[in-house]
């Protein structure tokens, strides 16, 4: 370009032309150059660019790695929890069983004691009426009017078949 130039001085006013024409492509060159630079600094960037978004990238795909793992383990943590969970189920519903079970007995216990104590009290008054009965069958065969005669009593004036009747009723007594 220097030579352009130098070349149009030389030749005067018929190389002026040739001067204007020789900056014009000084000026392009320079854009051009200018151009191929910003260009260049553009793709230096773009690479960059591409680089960073690579290194983000592999980050997400670790994170999501990361997360998936973290579900399995989650999925894993529920079962557990569930398979817990059912086997309380289980106790509660056995102990719920037991309950039932000790309610019945509780209940045929209770049941046995009112006819136990039923059979009691029927067994007293029997009881007592089979000591009215001695008492009155003693004073027939000649007792005494208040009761039964204690044993080893002599025989008194009594007969034998007398004393064996008496003996009898108060083994009864």
């Amino acid at each position: 370009m220097l030579n352009a130039a130098v070349e149009a001085a030389r030749a005067g006013e018929a190389g002026l032309g040739f001067a204007v024409v020789a900056d014009e492509v000084r000026n392009l060159a320079q854009r051009c150059a200018q151009a191929a630079k910003d260009t260049a600094d553009l793709i230096e960037e773009s690479i960059t660019r591409s680089h960073e978004g690579k290194s983000q990238l592999n980050r997400v795909g670790a994170a999501l790695q990361s997360i998936t793992e973290s579900a399995g383990l989650v999925k894993t943590l529920v079962g557990e929890v569930k398979l817990g969970s059912e086997q309380q189920e289980q106790g509660i519903q056995q102990v719920a069983r037991a309950i039932t079970q000790m309610e019945t007995v509780t209940q045929a216990t209770a049941a046995s004691a009112e006819e136990s104590a039923a059979s009691s009290e029927e067994l007293s008054a029997q009881s007592e009426s089979l000591r009215a009965i001695v008492g009155e069958l003693t004073r027939m065969v000649g007792g005494t009017a208040s009761g039964i005669q204690p044993k080893g009593l002599n025989r008194g004036n009594r007969s034998p078949g007398q004393y064996r009747e008496n003996v009898r009723v108060e083994q009864l007594v």
